[in-house]
């Protein structure tokens, strides 16, 4: 990306390494492949066999900071997080939430300039529990809402979490996969709007590859770009992914119409 000074790296990684953060084609095949929907057969190539889908248990969350104060303009720190497992359910801890608190942690520290740019990818959208504790209410703002008043947050998803939007195929997927497991929430799907996320798109695909080609040729010394490129663009998933990408994006705004049609 141009106009970067430097970068800085900080990752939540153990020595050895879990086999979902190994790599950045590893990071980015997780974000390609988060809940694709199969075809309809009407929109299937000929011979193509791609209904199985992966859905993984685990999310992970990268993120870019970037100043924009005059004397650090450019530079940016690259955050990297995954779930945190536990036993009890309730011990989980969504991978938007873990890079929450290292954000917090440091900017609470003032390691990160006011005014800055931070911009959030995921693999999947927050949930409906941690859409609410980002959003607070009223009474008590949120956490997004807090660090709304010191920075620039944008959010960005490659996958809903559980939501059905109108361009679901609910009961019509074909192949072994015979039931949708998106699930009808306006309310979540609502705040989700309102919290500012939005569906993933080319240009951010783009600096997700580049970013995480930055990954790669920080662990490894390796210049991935080229496989990472192929990876998203290439004949495997390319045209899977793009339909995914408008199918979210036309039905993300057909409930956003028709969510605030009466505030515009």
């Amino acid at each position: 990306m141009e106009g970067l000074q430097r970068i800085t790296w900080d990752f939540d990684i153990p020595n050895r390494l879990p086999k979902t953060m190994k790599s950045g084609v590893i990071i980015l095949e997780a974000f390609i492949k988060t809940k694709l929907h199969p075809w309809k057969d009407s929109e299937r190539e000929e011979g193509e066999n791609k209904l199985r889908v992966n859905w993984p248990k685990y999310a992970i969350a990268v993120c870019r900071i970037t100043s924009m104060t005059s004397q650090e303009q450019g530079t940016s720190l690259f955050i990297i997080r995954k779930n945190k497992t536990s036993p009890n359910p309730e011990g989980r801890v969504h991978s938007e939430m873990v890079l929450l608190q290292r954000i917090e942690t440091m900017a609470n520290c003032g390691k990160i300039p006011d005014n800055s740019e931070i911009k959030i990818f995921l693999t999947f959208s927050p949930c409906k529990k941690c859409t609410d504790e980002l959003l607070g209410t009223n009474q008590q703002p949120g956490r997004l809402r807090v660090l709304r008043d010191r920075f620039r947050v944008t959010i960005i998803f490659s996958g809903l979490y559980y939501l059905r939007l109108p361009t679901c195929y609910k009961s019509k997927c074909p192949g072994w996969w015979k039931k949708c497991q998106c699930r009808r929430d306006d309310d979540a799907l609502k705040n989700l709007m309102v919290l500012g996320a939005s569906p993933i798109k080319k240009e951010d695909w783009d600096e997700l590859i580049d970013l995480l080609k930055r990954y790669d040729l920080k662990r490894q010394d390796t210049d991935t770009w080229q496989t990472l490129h192929e990876l998203r663009y290439g004949s495997e998933y390319k045209k899977w992914r793009d339909w995914e990408d408008d199918r979210m994006k036309r039905g993300y705004e057909i409930k956003r119409s028709e969510f605030f049609r009466n505030e515009e």
